[in-house]
């Protein structure tokens, strides 16, 4: 099988829609409802995945001046690929233990941060308000849950006290649950400073517009981040089958499992790439 990237890219989304919608047919038990947002937050991987995709491909074409220029817009893709990281690495961090009394408690930190995130917002539209009267209710919820925990309890006051006010990654930076998810350090560390950049307006995603003149050359830069993607989501459906005990094999063709396998590389795999002189 040779290795071609785009071929690759759309053949792991084929394989994440299949293992979506597997899920998507059944139903949780009562007491796993948490569960629910595994299944979001892959459709969310998902829906990056498809836009990161039709912006590689895309040529955008403007006419300014009776001039008309052609790009590929791959500071976006970068951007894309950016958030893709973040989603699944928040994923792993609350799905990915074995323990099941922490993915209750993650899961409760997660969703506070979000409703405290929405009283931030000032109100405008009646729905807006609405929205803040049940934020306001589920917090008071969460707050209870969060409390009682075990995991809370082990905190430090500080820590405590960031949690109850919303801020859900008190004990972890990205970097880190990237080890923790297998990436190896040296890897994850270049390639998420350098995609911060471009979100971020950096000087080196000014200077990369500024050289990267030919189409050609922002498809090839574009192409740096689909290989990232790539890489993501085969990570997505191997976390997505282990939360929700399914087997590749069962679901997806012989050609999708050894495409699934070629990107889920770990650190170990890396390791002679970043082998200090």
């Amino acid at each position: 099988m040779t290795h071609d990237t785009s071929s690759h890219f759309g053949t792991l989304v084929n394989a994440l829609t299949k293992s979506i919608n597997l899920i998507s047919q059944r139903k949780l038990e009562i007491g796993t409802e948490h569960f629910n947002n595994a299944q979001v937050l892959t459709i969310k991987i998902w829906r990056q995945m498809c836009s990161t995709r039709a912006l590689h491909d895309q040529i955008e074409k403007v006419r300014i001046g009776g001039i008309e220029y052609e790009y590929v817009d791959f500071t976006s893709v970068g951007i894309l690929a950016r958030a893709s990281v973040e989603s699944f690495l928040t994923m792993h961090w609350i799905y990915s233990s074995r323990d099941q009394s922490l993915i209750s408690y993650r899961h409760a930190v997660w969703m506070l941060g979000g409703h405290k995130d929405r009283l931030d917002h000032k109100p405008v539209r009646g729905i807006e308000h609405e929205s803040q009267t049940s934020s306001r209710l589920a917090i008071a919820e969460l707050l209870r849950e969060i409390e009682k925990s075990e995991h809370f309890k082990k905190l430090s006051d500080k820590q405590r006290k960031l949690i109850k006010n919303g801020k859900w990654r008190t004990e972890w930076q990205w970097h880190e649950e990237a080890q923790r998810a297998r990436f190896d350090k040296n890897f994850f560390n270049n390639i998420y400073k350098h995609l911060c950049g471009f979100a971020h307006s950096s000087y080196i995603s000014a200077m990369q517009i500024q050289s990267a003149k030919s189409v050609d050359t922002q498809r090839e830069l574009s192409g740096t981040s689909l290989s990232l993607c790539c890489h993501i989501v085969s990570k997505t459906i191997f976390l997505h089958a282990k939360i929700f005990g399914l087997h590749l094999a069962e679901f997806l063709s012989a050609e999708e499992q050894i495409v699934c396998n070629l990107w889920n590389f770990t650190n170990q795999d890396m390791q002679h790439l970043y082998t200090k002189l």
